[in-house]
């Protein structure tokens, strides 16, 4: 009974917490960016408009949709005109929300360039995308044609490079209405989810079956990081359920994600153990196959191990207090899980996971037990958190 109402008020705490969150961060993710009605500003995207023509001074509305705007530079000569995504395209979510750019289009009617706008996506994945040329994707083509030019995403972006395709087909297809407009690798991403769905099920087995956990733990393993981490890169993180609170979750593309992370709270509040942590989380799966290495692990004292059980709670602290003030941080730099997504993840990001990968060689899996922020938020609905003294070895929820 005790814990049961520990567990209700630590509950209570965070959805109160998680409220102030969100009416402090809506005006952020539920307003424009500029105005209300979604129209461009001279002071804050002039700069923008500059990559994609140099000359300009200002630019001007052709009416008062927002959409259209006619380029101009100081001798008030038309160089061209932009197209502004954010109207025709504002329901098309990537990882962090809406993913605005402008279109820019010469006097002959044909794209010269893309570019993006303030958007809340990891700046190592906007970088990548950057840097693969999917924005000149659609250069000297109108677009009637570029909506209809088929597209692929950028791998190891590809949630933040499929909402700027998408979004860009919803634009440049508003001034042509298509009959269809091709999604692009199908077939690929059906495959990417079956063998996700695969992963999903075999772990939810191994949940449930002890035998089975142990007879194929190593398998299992193996495909969590391999399919849940470097190939999809369906993992739970702070950034997800953020996104999840402000509803800006793109469910289409993280709908795998979201089936774990209710699966988890569900399991856990029946079970009183942690899904996610013991049988799917990819970056745990790692830490694990490190603490197999057969060397000298270092023992932790019991009042060490309750300093160190601190250290998650401190995190995510701090993480909320940034969100309620406003401050401008990307979540996905408190934690070591964008590693999977090598040519995106920021280099901090990379030393922490390698980091926690090697000190997972001595003491088991010492982020899953003593740092992970989201365990902990996941093992709030369960009747055991993650890292408890009873848990020696370190496997989670086990």
């Amino acid at each position: 009974m005790k814990l049961i109402k520990s567990k209700s008020l630590q509950l209570l705490i965070l959805c109160l917490i998680l409220l102030l969150v969100f009416i402090r961060q809506k005006d952020l993710y539920y307003l424009p960016h500029v105005s209300e009605n979604l129209s461009l500003s001279q002071e804050q995207d002039l700069e923008h408009v500059k990559q994609i023509f140099p000359e300009a001074e200002k630019f001007e509305a052709l009416d008062s949709s927002g959409v259209r705007f006619v380029v101009k530079d100081k001798k008030g000569e038309v160089l061209g005109s932009i197209i502004n995504s954010e109207i025709s395209a504002k329901e098309v979510k990537g990882y962090g929300g809406e993913v605005p750019f402008i279109i820019g289009t010469g006097k002959d009617g044909k794209i010269i360039g893309v570019v993006l706008l303030e958007n809340k996506e990891s700046g190592g994945f906007v970088e990548r995308i950057k840097k693969s040329g999917l924005l000149d994707s659609w250069d000297g083509l109108l677009p009637r044609e570029a909506a209809l030019k088929k597209v692929d995403a950028v791998t190891g972006a590809t949630i933040t490079s499929t909402a700027i395709i998408r979004s860009f087909q919803k634009t440049a297809g508003s001034f042509t209405a298509p009959d269809a407009i091709p999604a692009g690798r199908t077939i690929i991403k059906l495959l990417r989810f079956l063998i996700a769905t695969i992963t999903l099920l075999l772990g939810a087995i191994a949940f449930f079956n002890v035998g089975f956990f142990c007879r194929y733990r190593r398998t299992l393993i193996t495909l969590n990081i391999i399919v849940l981490g470097f190939l999809t890169g369906y993992f739970l993180s702070l950034k997800f359920l953020f996104g999840c609170v402000m509803g800006v979750v793109p469910w289409r593309d993280l709908f795998i994600p979201l089936v774990i992370l209710l699966s988890t709270i569900f399991m856990g509040l029946f079970t009183g153990r942690n899904l996610y942590c013991s049988c799917l989380c990819p970056y745990g799966s790692a830490l694990e196959a490190a603490a197999a290495i057969r060397l000298k692990k270092i023992d932790i004292s019991t009042r060490t191990y309750f300093i160190l059980g601190k250290i998650r709670w401190c995190i995510l602290m701090l993480v909320l207090f940034t969100l309620v003030l406003k401050w401008r941080i990307d979540l996905s730099y408190f934690e070591p899980f964008s590693f999977f997504s090598l040519g995106a993840a920021h280099f901090f990001v990379i030393t922490m996971a390698i980091f926690f990968i090697a000190l997972s060689v001595f003491i088991p899996r010492f982020w899953c037990r003593f740092v992970c922020p989201t365990g902990g938020i996941l093992g709030l609905f369960c009747g055991k958190i993650t890292g408890s003294r009873k848990d020696r070895s370190g496997s989670v929820g086990r």
